[in-house]
């Protein structure tokens, strides 16, 4: 009979870590009916040369493989009559496969979810959780942005996330840089046939881990309309739409002189377009012109009572301050020895410092009390219509461009 090594269906196929030995025992598997085991001769080789080495001394297999993917070891056991040829299968990773979840489920080492997957949306947020029991010391994320129908990617983001924040979540707006240009990939919006591409990169010390392959989101759908759209979801697109708004005009305002700025207008008319069709949703908590009519009249008429109130105080404060002080010099007088004599100088005019005095006599007018006018609270915006701050308004954007928005020149 031939010789044979028994068991061998544990090492028909196994996995194995790039630059990672493996040993086994093979001489004390071998078994030969017709011979002693010992006299069978054992030969060993490998697709990758090198990777596969027999010792002859203590009969171990040994296998370490720079070459990642499938690789065979061939194995032939040899007596005086009859040879035996065995194959095994090693795959070969260079780290552990990093288990990716697309669905909030608790499996695999961390979800992932991506929103705004519609054609023309330019806003895409995405929310990665950290649901690994191994902790991660390490953890980096390779974003890329394709098309289908060009087979090219134009769009390219690595960033290593902070590694603080596993135990919650990275929620934060995708961004991705474009390759061709110094701007962002996609800035008027996905199109059709785009896909994003995440792989991952993560280690917890001492061991590597990666995504075996590729995860992608195809952009296949138009965006829903407006009556279709789900409460949060419409709060979302309305958020964008105004955060959009403000964004391009703020672009528009900060331009040079001579700067062509016509792309980022009739970016900015169809913005203004589509937040107008919102608006008219019940849902939406938009402003009109004609609820910002008048803000801008009492405004201003507030503001400049404010600044004549602030004066009148200043000035009626010195004032008093120097009667105050003139009645206590004229109190410390000493008595005018001509007050004896039928000839008093200080009769004279001249001599008479009441009428001389920068009151002129009327000293009396200006003791009476005055009450000082406090001067209200400068504002740093126009006040806050009755919905509260408009959707997707931030505290400074309302103190900058708030009473546009009132005024309805937005």
């Amino acid at each position: 009979m031939r010789p044979r090594i028994t068991p061998f269906d544990d090492l028909e196929t196994i996995t194995l870590k790039r630059n990672t030995q493996f040993v086994v025992d093979l001489g004390s598997r071998v078994v030969d009916v017709d011979n002693p085991a010992s006299e069978a001769f054992i030969s060993v080789s490998s697709s990758e040369p090198g990777a596969a080495r027999y010792s002859f001394i203590d009969g171990s297999l040994t296998l370490q493989f720079e070459e990642t993917g499938m690789q065979t070891v061939t194995i032939s056991v040899i007596d005086k009559y009859d040879t035996n040829i065995y194959v095994m299968n090693v795959e070969v990773f260079d780290a552990y496969p990093f288990l990716l979840s697309l669905t909030d489920d608790g499996s695999g080492y961390m979800f992932v979810g991506l929103e705004d997957l519609y054609i023309g949306q330019t806003t895409n947020r995405y929310n990665e959780t950290h649901l690994c029991s191994t902790y991660l010391h390490y953890i980096s994320v390779t974003w890329n942005l394709c098309s289908q129908l060009t087979g090219t990617c134009d769009g390219l983001l690595q960033e290593d996330l902070d590694v603080s924040l596993s135990a919650s979540n990275w929620n934060k707006k995708l961004v991705i840089p474009s390759v061709l240009n110094s701007g962002f990939a996609r800035e008027d919006g996905s199109q059709f046939r785009d896909y994003y591409e995440l792989s991952i990169v993560a280690s917890d010390g001492t061991s590597e881990y990666k995504t075996m392959s590729s995860t992608k989101w195809n952009i296949t759908e138009q965006l829903p309309a407006i009556e279709d759209m789900s409460d949060t979801m419409f709060s979302g697109y309305l958020e964008d739409l105004t955060a959009e708004k403000v964004d391009l005009m703020a672009k528009i305002e900060s331009a040079v002189e001579g700067e062509d700025t016509s792309s980022l207008e009739v970016k900015l008319t169809t913005v203004e377009g589509e937040l107008e069709t919102a608006c008219e949703d019940s849902r939406a908590n938009c402003i009109t012109d004609s609820q910002s009519g008048t803000t801008s009249i009492e405004d201003s008429s507030g503001l400049n009572i404010q600044m004549i109130g602030i004066i009148a105080g200043v000035v009626l404060l010195g004032l008093l301050l120097t009667l105050m002080i003139t009645r206590r010099n004229r109190g410390s007088e000493k008595p005018d020895a001509w007050n004896d004599t039928a000839w008093n100088p200080n009769m004279v005019p001249a001599g008479d410092s009441v009428a001389n005095s920068m009151y002129g006599g009327a000293q009396e007018i200006f003791q009476q009390p005055v009450a000082i006018v406090a001067a209200p609270p400068l504002a740093g915006g126009p006040p806050l219509p009755a919905g509260g701050l408009p959707a997707g308004w931030t505290a400074e954007q309302w103190a900058y461009y708030g009473q546009q928005f009132l005024d309805g020149t937005l």
